[in-house]
């Protein structure tokens, strides 16, 4: 190489380095970079249903993750023993096609006018919450449906919860509960999964949950 030629390269090298360094040239960026990964997004809604009152809540995946990859109702009363109350009576979602996603859960609250007015009226308060993904699943997921109950100190509490019938199969019953309760598991049979549990403190209080993955 001759004298003249190394001075070219150096010159060209130190050229490269000065874009590059005021952002006039970006080094080349890595393959793995240019791989588009699964982005998720969550989406809720709720609807408040009054005594005798069918409600439903919808709610649709942004456009970005059109496609549901799970859906969750979660029903919610102001106390926890007007939780029989709630009734899950059907779950409709959209057949993944290209476009956006949407599910809706239809409840209703089966409170008498007579248990209005004689006890006070009891708000059944369901939401839909929805994992959407930009990745379309191989299948519609099998939609959960979860209820809460408050236990006082040294008592007991329990839950039934109940599939929609259009999903009538309970699946697969999960509890969640504080870690001084004692639980006595969860258990399915039918179209209804249950779960019990009990309090031994007497000054701390506490609450558990019940969710069901309900199918055809």
């Amino acid at each position: 190489m001759t004298t003249r030629t190394a001075r070219a390269g150096v010159a060209a090298a130190l050229t490269v380095a000065g874009l590059t360094a005021t952002g006039l040239l970006s080094p080349a960026a890595p393959a793995f970079a240019a791989a588009i990964g699964e982005v998720t997004a969550t989406v809720s809604n709720l609807s408040a249903a009054n005594a005798q009152m069918a409600k439903y809540t919808l709610v649709k995946c942004p456009s970005t993750t059109p496609y549901i990859t799970s859906a969750t109702a979660s029903a919610k009363t102001g106390n926890s023993e007007d939780q029989s109350y709630t009734h899950f009576s059907e779950f409709w979602q959209s057949v993944p096609d290209g476009s956006a996603q949407m599910a809706k859960v239809n409840f209703f609250n089966s409170q008498t006018f007579q248990e209005e007015a004689k006890y006070g009226p009891v708000v059944v308060t369901v939401t839909l919450t929805l994992t959407c993904s930009n990745m379309k699943p191989s299948g519609l997921p099998r939609p959960e449906f979860r209820q809460s109950v408050y236990v006082r100190g040294l008592s007991g509490g329990s839950l039934q919860v109940g599939c929609p019938t259009n999903y009538p199969t309970a699946l697969e019953a999960r509890e969640n509960h504080p870690a001084w309760f004692v639980s006595y598991g969860a258990t399915t049979a039918g179209r209804v999964g249950a779960a019990s549990w009990y309090n031994p403190d007497e000054y701390v209080f506490g609450t558990a949950d019940l969710t069901v993955a309900c199918g055809p």
